[in-house]
């Protein structure tokens, strides 16, 4: 049995390699691994995004980051048979596969069949490696305490959450709120860092179904654009700040529907290169 810096993790030896490997393939399941493994495979995954640089302010040890995960894993009703501690892991990896195809993190070399990292003067180079380890944070809360039922529910019921946050995007909120205490307690410096927690907050709303319509609509103005424009070398500063925010967006929203996006990342993947 191997122990991962403290018995919060515990996996045979021999899955090891198998995990590792996994993490790095699109054809990656969630229902192949146990609650312990799942919390390994999440462990591989941010041990690579420290692996940049430039992201060394927010890198958090071994030991924090094992604490970390594995409260946000208790933050999830075990109950729940879809919006679960499985599917975050699987947003997760679908993230971390999005981030390792576009080039915004180096390339993962304990599997072979992980893609290459591509870099151009694309859309996707305006994403940093902030933007990427934020991405990868949030798809670990992005559905912390989910109850099981949607917001058109509560809001029919007239839930006192739904009360709470007016009818908008109750789940969504509510979500931001109780994942934000788990980070005040496990991994502060992504609390003090302003840019990082709007970032955070616009991409789990993002997740919101309800506003599925109006991100593709800004998907399509986008995408014309940068027809008319050729690309984003001349945007300026402002342009690339905003465009950069609705392109974490989309990718939270993509892999949040990933077991129905398989087919889509191909051309998707055209897009953004």
């Amino acid at each position: 049995m191997l122990t991962n810096f403290y018995s919060k993790i515990r996996i045979p030896s021999s899955r090891l390699d198998s995990i590792k490997d996994s993490v790095g393939r699109w054809d990656f399941s969630a229902h192949d691994f146990n609650d312990d493994e799942l919390l390994q495979c999440a462990f591989e995954m941010f041990e690579h995004a420290f692996t940049m640089p430039e992201v060394e302010e927010w890198r958090i040890p071994a030991g924090q980051l094992t604490d970390f995960l594995y409260t946000s894993r208790k933050a999830y009703n075990d109950h729940v048979p879809y919006h679960n501690f499985r599917h975050v892991v699987d947003v997760l990896q679908a993230v971390f596969y999005f981030l390792l195809a576009l080039g915004c993190l180096p390339h993962y070399k304990a599997s072979a069949s992980s893609p290459r990292p591509v870099r151009s003067a694309s859309l996707s180079s305006i994403l940093r490696p902030f933007d990427a380890l934020t991405l990868l944070i949030v798809a670990i809360g992005h559905d912390v305490g989910h109850p099981g039922v949607n917001n058109a529910f509560l809001v029919t019921l007239k839930a006192p959450l739904a009360q709470m946050y007016n009818d908008r995007s109750v789940l969504e909120s509510f979500h931001c709120a109780a994942f934000s205490q788990v980070l005040r307690k496990h991994w502060l410096s992504t609390q003090s860092t302003t840019e990082m927690r709007r970032l955070m907050i616009d991409a789990i709303l993002a997740t919101d179904m309800g506003l599925h319509f109006d991100y593709m609509t800004q998907l399509e103005k986008l995408r014309a654009k940068l027809i008319v424009e050729g690309g984003v070398a001349a945007w300026d500063e402002k342009t690339i700040i905003a465009n950069r925010s609705l392109l974490c967006t989309l990718l939270i929203k993509c892999a949040d529907i990933s077991n129905v996006v398989c087919l889509l990342f191909s051309s998707s993947h055209l897009f953004l290169t």
